[in-house]
């Protein structure tokens, strides 16, 4: 007799009910008269013989509570992770062993806390409606008709082939000054290692030497040279997120059904663009703070 994990019961119960079969055996119809063999093996059971060996038991009410307290550390080491502490005993990164403790996920004293708050915004999915999709489809077709911008026609001609996914970055600044943060980069770099950071933008141009010099020499950072728009568009196609300004870039990837995150001005108005977005605040760049107080600046 084996034991059945309670998420996927909980599935496979809700799946039963949906089509009108016993909850307990799935085998028949729940008006129908039957001898119930309790199983979860799959959904749906009509026409299957069930092994003996593979009639569950349903786990005791000691196993369950293990199964709740798992959970609820998971959660809290992943909300480590995303505050970027020390994901065993919830205080600053650091080296050596410590003592593990899950009484809450952020263990550091209170000004601490007041001094670096790294607050994890999650953001609201947006609800967004078949009429809605349709509707930012027909918008972008009309939209793509009447452009004179040949760049929002191009398409996809070369597989950019590198040893990992991509990411890429435009680190093109806004008229008003604010521009991505080297600390930024940084932080993405070592948050997701399994990717390559592309980026748009003159380093030179855009930050002081000692910045630039540093990002050079980050490995798994790299600065595009080809900057045609065809080059351009070949990396937009088959990144796994693009982040930047309202630019033509960032355009491009709204009207393509490319997953983007715009960064932008407080006066900016956000609720018609289909992409996430983080606004900064008059003045503010993108910035390891931005990072501690926005999920949706980071992840992909």
């Amino acid at each position: 007799m084996t034991e059945v994990n309670p998420f996927k019961k909980r599935s496979i119960l809700a799946y039963r009910k949906k089509k009108g079969l016993c909850q307990l055996c799935g085998a028949f119809l729940a008006d129908e008269d039957h001898i119930c063999h309790e199983n979860y093996v799959k959904t749906d059971m009509r026409e299957e013989t069930i092994p003996e060996s593979e009639i569950v038991q349903v786990p005791e009410s000691e196993d369950l509570e293990k199964i709740k307290e798992d959970a609820r550390i998971s959660t809290i080491k992943s909300y480590r992770d995303r505050k970027d502490l020390c994901i065993n005993c919830g205080k600053e990164k650091h080296d050596g062993e410590c003592e593990e403790s899950y009484e809450k996920s952020d263990m550091r004293d209170d000004e601490e806390k007041e001094v670096d708050p790294r607050t994890v915004i999650t953001p609201k999915l947006k609800d967004r409606s078949l009429f809605d999709q349709l509707r930012t489809e027909e918008v972008n077709k009309i939209f793509l008709q009447n452009s004179d911008d040949p760049f929002f026609q191009l398409k996809k001609t070369y597989d950019i082939r590198t040893a990992r996914p991509f990411i890429l970055i435009d680190l093109t600044p806004l008229k008003t000054g604010q521009k991505i943060e080297a600390s930024y980069i940084q932080y993405m770099v070592s948050r997701y290692k399994t990717h390559i950071i592309f980026a748009i933008g003159d380093l030179a141009e855009i930050y002081t030497f000692r910045d630039a010099e540093k990002l050079r020499k980050t490995l798994s950072f790299c600065p595009i040279r080809n900057i045609a728009d065809q080059n351009i568009v070949d990396h937009l196609c088959q990144c796994t997120r693009f982040f930047g300004f309202p630019t033509r870039y960032l355009t491009y990837c709204m009207l393509h059904g490319i997953k983007c995150t715009a960064f932008l001005p407080e006066a900016l108005d956000v609720e018609s663009l289909p992409c996430d977005m983080v606004v900064l605040g008059p003045g503010k760049n993108v910035s390891l703070d931005t990072v501690k107080r926005n999920v949706v600046s980071w992840r992909l």
